[in-house]
């Protein structure tokens, strides 16, 4: 069994939040025949990375469209077990000016509470964000392109220190990394 964890891009937000179509029956369908996988879905739509973290034993949450779901620790622990959990989270953190450093610290968080459960993990790379927050921010269009330099400046940077630690632990031999 495989948990897909995340933000909206696991929920497979679209349409505004009218529609979902998670990647999870997409990944199940390309991975059969050769491989039978039951994916379990848990996107939290606008919840960042620094929340899962601290929401992580939650029972229930909110997420920003009404939808519930729950923590990390809490899904595996409850409707596990799992054999594999895929994370993806980030695309909001950077929305919100979380810097690169501290939004992959809670990334492995993420991460290692998995590890010490005894489930081995992908870490997902945060996608590119094409309509970034500076274009709903105000101000001339020099702000406007320095700010949409900044948020790729960090999303590069985020992508990098993830990739980084992904491939030092899958070479130190850590659990799922």
């Amino acid at each position: 069994r495989v948990l897909a964890y995340g933000d909206s891009l696991t929920a497979g937000f679209h349409d505004d939040g009218q529609r979902f179509a998670p990647y999870g029956a997409a990944l199940a369908e390309a991975l059969a025949p050769d491989f039978a996988a039951e994916v379990w879905v848990c996107g939290l739509s606008g919840l960042t990375a620094v929340q899962m973290v601290k929401r992580m034993r939650a029972k229930k949450l909110r997420d920003g469209v009404g939808r519930t779901g729950k923590g990390l620790q809490r899904v595996v622990l409850e409707d596990g077990p799992f054999d594999l959990a895929l994370i993806m989270a980030g695309t909001n953190d950077l929305a919100g000016g979380v810097s690169p450093a501290g939004l992959v610290t809670c990334i492995q968080a993420l991460h290692f509470a998995c590890h010490e459960l005894r489930i081995e993990t992908v870490a997902l790379s945060v996608p590119p964000n094409e309509v970034c927050p500076s274009d709903r921010a105000s101000g001339s269009r020099p702000t406007q392109s320095r700010r949409r330099a900044d948020y790729r400046d960090r999303w590069l940077r985020t992508n990098e220190l993830l990739a980084n630690w992904a491939a030092a632990a899958a070479g130190a031999g850590e659990a799922g990394a």
